[in-house]
């Protein structure tokens, strides 16, 4: 399987908090108490999904601003948790299973996750994994189904133009919006001593942001076309 989840409750008066999971997020001890969820769908392998419930909660927390009264501090530390993550993984990658073809590890995950804290939900996201909420209808038996995130499609508006915009492309297949990979397939050396890459373009992947993934990296922007930074962290009152 290639999915993974974690659930984490953490207490300032315990050594390593008390958590399901072992060891997936080793901490030192600080001064207040929070519930962290998170769900990972890995694709390619398991190793991004594996990393990323490992070390995910640990990059957030480990951010000064997590420990903030002010929302807009916490979400920027959770932020900055997922870019920590998708940095240590490009340093990772090379100890993971390559491809058919041996070629890098094509490992990637969403990522949804959720903290209980300062009386308030904090989300961050990547990818397609849903985080609802259920809320019981006053004087009703009946229970209303709150979305917390936004699916991140290729085919979205907003995706295709921060896909573009990083030098990538999308490709419908199957009726599906992918983000095409720039697939290296045999290079060329001229007498001249020049280097030719030949390219297949692939449509490969159906979710615009998730953490791994690394073969979208453009090299020459420094950007990653299947990006790792959560759409806008957001709080929410409980």
């Amino acid at each position: 399987m290639e999915d993974e989840y974690v659930i984490i409750h953490y207490q300032p008066t315990m050594q390593n908090g008390h958590h399901t999971e072992s060891k997936s997020c080793e901490m030192n001890v600080f001064h207040k108490s929070f519930v962290f969820l998170g769900i990972f769908d890995g694709h390619g392998g398991d190793m991004a999904a594996r990393y990323t419930r490992q070390n995910l909660c640990r990059n957030i927390v480990r951010q000064r601003k997590f420990w903030s009264n002010d929302d807009d501090q916490v979400c920027l530390a959770i932020h900055k948790g997922f870019v920590r993550t998708q940095k240590e993984m490009m340093h990772e990658v090379e100890k993971w299973p390559r491809t058919t073809t041996g070629l890098p590890s094509t490992s990637g995950t969403t990522a949804s996750v959720l903290f209980i804290m300062n009386g308030k939900y904090y989300t961050g996201h990547v990818g397609d994994s849903r985080i609802v909420l259920g809320r019981k209808v006053k004087s009703s038996t009946r229970w209303q189904a709150c979305p917390m995130t936004r699916d991140h499609k290729p085919e979205s508006p907003r995706e295709r133009k921060r896909i573009e915009a990083t030098g990538g492309q999308v490709m419908n297949k199957s009726g599906i919006g992918r983000v095409v990979w720039n697939r290296p397939r045999r290079i060329i050396r001229s007498d001249d001593s020049t280097i030719q890459v030949v390219y297949d373009l692939i449509p490969f992947l159906s979710v615009a942001r998730s953490l791994g993934d690394l073969w979208s990296l453009n090299r020459r922007l420094n950007k990653f076309i299947v990006s790792p930074e959560p759409d806008h962290p957001m709080a929410f009152g409980i």
